[in-house]
This record gives C-alpha cells, sequence and structure tokens, in this order.
C-alpha cells in the first residue's frame, strides 16, 4: 500500500533544496502545487515532493523566472543594473560639466547655466530618484 501524501511545508522544501545546493522560495514552491491541488502534470497527483524539488533545481538551468532564478544569474543581473547606473552617472556627469563651462558666458546657447543645472538635477531626482542624484553630485564633488 503507497505511503500517504504528506504536503511539505515551506520551511522544509527550503531546507531541502538547501542540502541539494539550490536556493527556492519554499513559500512560492507550496504555494504553487497547493494551487493545483498537489497534481504535478495533467492529472498525475504529487506523490514526492522532494523529486518536484529536484526537477525545479534542474529547471532552473534554463528557466529564470523569479521564482527559480540561480543565483549567477541574479548576480549578472544585479550587474548590469549597476553598470546602466554607472552609464547614467558619467551621462549626467558629463553634461553638468558642458553646462558649467558656460558659467559666465553672455552667449550661453540655452540661458542661465545655474538655472539650466538647477532643472538638469530636478529631473534627475524626478526620474532616478535622490540615490542617482547623490552620486552624480558626490561624483561631480570629487573632480574639483
Amino acid at each position: 500500500m503507497p505511503k500517504k501524501f504528506i504536503p511539505p511545508t515551506p520551511a522544509e522544501v527550503e531546507e531541502y533544496a538547501a542540502t541539494i545546493g539550490f536556493k527556492i522560495d519554499g513559500e512560492l514552491f507550496v504555494n504553487n502545487y497547493q494551487a493545483k491541488g498537489w497534481i504535478y502534470s495533467g492529472n498525475t497527483p504529487l506523490r514526492d515532493w522532494r523529486a518536484a524539488v529536484r526537477t525545479w533545481k534542474i529547471r532552473s538551468r534554463y528557466y529564470t523566472g523569479p521564482a527559480q532564478k540561480p543565483i549567477a544569474a541574479k548576480l549578472a543581473e544585479q550587474r548590469r543594473r549597476q553598470l546602466i547606473e554607472q552609464k547614467q552617472i558619467a551621462d549626467y556627469v558629463g553634461r553638468i560639466r558642458a553646462i558649467r563651462t558656460w558659467r559666465g558666458n553672455p552667449k550661453c546657447p540655452f540661458g542661465d547655466p545655474i538655472e539650466t543645472e538647477r532643472r538638469m538635477l530636478i529631473k534627475i531626482r524626478d526620474n532616478h530618484g535622490q540615490n542617482l542624484i547623490a552620486q552624480v553630485l558626490a561624483t561631480l564633488k570629487g573632480e574639483k
């Protein structure tokens, strides 16, 4: 007689996954199968949740959704965001430097350079937040 299936807790799922070197959101795993009535595929009842965790681990190599994203992929995504932010900082620093070269020049093509710089800083704050503007200003301050 087959053993009765006992659904795991999210903590049990995460604990088991850690033993096989896999980071998983146990709550997502449990919710996923609970929503399906612990049915695996089609109409097949799930008999071994540990085997399902191992399957999620294997599939995580190919699938990069938020629940199963491998740590390497998460790190790559963080690095990509850092590079984008560094590029944005460099771009804004270059623009502000260009604006500052017009200070005191009556032939400035875009009006008052100080007011133009102020408007640009407001635009950076509104579009990217206070953190990016702080980094831009710190970069400009370090150049003096």
